[in-house]
């Protein structure tokens, strides 16, 4: 077979679905890894679609239903059926004021929680996916608390600002302060108030303190760095301190936690770097003002 011929036998699918890849230079398992990544793209926005249809026609089916609710109402039961929505809506928009207030009110206010997320370079691109799922939770948790937080983004640029982009395209909107430039450069003259969270500190952190600038880090490793967060801060002259987490709960395995089950991610110890679920904890703590606990949380493996 002449090299002419060798490339495009190369570029078909090797598993015989029609698909074709560029094959010079690839080898046959990536390939396949390649072919891989895209059947699950087709799969994912294949659900995609059928969702939002399915969700189109429930709404269409909800409409049709309410059409013929009212239909057979008297006017009467139509005139008390509509005073009664807009009581609601009224309601509604209520709250949605009294929730913008507390965030506005936090932004100057609230105790002050910071994600260092200088660590792009250490996580590869399904860690900075994971990464970024997690602020979408972190604002969410805070965006809901009845005393949120006023939380901070430090190191917002490159891979992890764009990956947040493509999970949550009005960030921009959200009530939280991002700053490119890392929280060292942010807060140098507050620079004593920063205190990193850290399981490897040896201070326990039992109340806090409504001046101090907490930081959490951005990290999704799988636990593969051990003491990072530690050896930054201690590298830097600035304070650590973690979280009581032990004094709350029985650490088995590898001390994986995750937040989508009420508490800390997966983490070393009480570490509370955000990892692959989050750290809710220290934004607990914040928005109650109470002691910081691991209360409701699932330990994994």
């Amino acid at each position: 077979m002449s090299e002419q011929n060798a490339a495009p036998a190369a570029a078909e699918d090797i598993e015989g679905n029609g698909a074709a890849l560029p094959a010079q230079g690839i080898s046959k398992s990536k390939q396949k890894k390649l072919l891989k990544m895209q059947r699950f793209e087709e799969k994912k926005l294949a659900k995609r679609a059928e969702a939002k249809q399915k969700k189109q026609e429930e709404s269409q089916k909800r409409q049709a239903e309410l059409a013929a609710l009212l239909e057979a109402m008297s006017s009467g039961e139509r005139e008390a059926w509509n005073a009664k929505r807009a009581e609601v809506r009224q309601a509604r928009k209520e709250q949605g004021q009294e929730k913008r207030s507390r965030l506005e009110q936090a932004q100057t206010q609230g105790q002050q929680v910071v994600v260092d997320l200088g660590f792009d370079d250490l996580m590869t691109e399904l860690e900075l996916k994971s990464l970024a799922k997690q602020l979408v939770y972190c604002h969410s948790v805070n965006s809901r608390a009845a005393a949120p937080c006023h939380l901070i983004f430090t190191d917002f640029e490159g891979t992890i600002a764009a990956q947040l982009t493509a999970q949550s395209a009005n960030h921009g909107q959200w009530p939280v302060t991002k700053h490119t430039a890392s929280y060292a450069d942010a807060f140098r003259d507050r620079r004593e108030k920063l205190v990193y969270l850290t399981a490897d500190a040896t201070e326990e952190l039992h109340q806090l303190d409504s001046e101090s600038i907490y930081i959490i880090g951005g990290l999704v490793d799988r636990n593969r760095y051990k003491n990072i967060c530690q050896s930054k801060a201690a590298e830097q002259g600035i304070r650590t301190a973690r979280l009581p987490i032990r004094e709350h709960m029985t650490m088995t395995g590898t001390h994986v936690l995750t937040v989508n089950q009420g508490g800390p991610s997966e983490t070393s110890g009480d570490d509370l770097r955000i990892q692959s679920n989050g750290a809710e904890p220290a934004l607990k703590a914040a928005q109650t003002d109470e002691q910081p606990s691991a209360k409701r949380t699932k330990i994994e493996g």
